[in-house]
């Protein structure tokens, strides 16, 4: 249900549904490197996604030898309910 959602969700631009949708897909928190990978997309239109999803709390970023992106759950879970009552109108 979570990727319908981000699909359908219009409060994001589809290239920070993409970007969002692999970070929530992913089993492991991922590297820009691996977002730019899998979408085939240049290290600076990941960087400045990855940038507008992180100032609207939409993903959370730890620090390793890398920086790691998550996705921020309260988000994930308002997305749904987004959807869900999108739905059931």
């Amino acid at each position: 249900m979570l990727n319908a959602a981000i699909k359908d969700t219009d409060i994001m631009s589809p290239k920070q549904k993409e970007v969002f949708q692999v970070i929530c897909n992913a089993e492991f928190p991922v590297s820009s490197s691996v977002i730019e990978d899998k979408m085939r997309v240049t290290r600076q239109a990941v960087y400045l996604t990855l940038k507008t999803l992180l100032d609207r709390g939409f993903i959370n970023r730890e620090r390793g030898r890398v920086f790691l992106y998550k996705p921020n759950y309260i988000k994930q879970t308002e997305l749904i309910k987004r959807y869900k009552h999108k739905y059931s109108l």
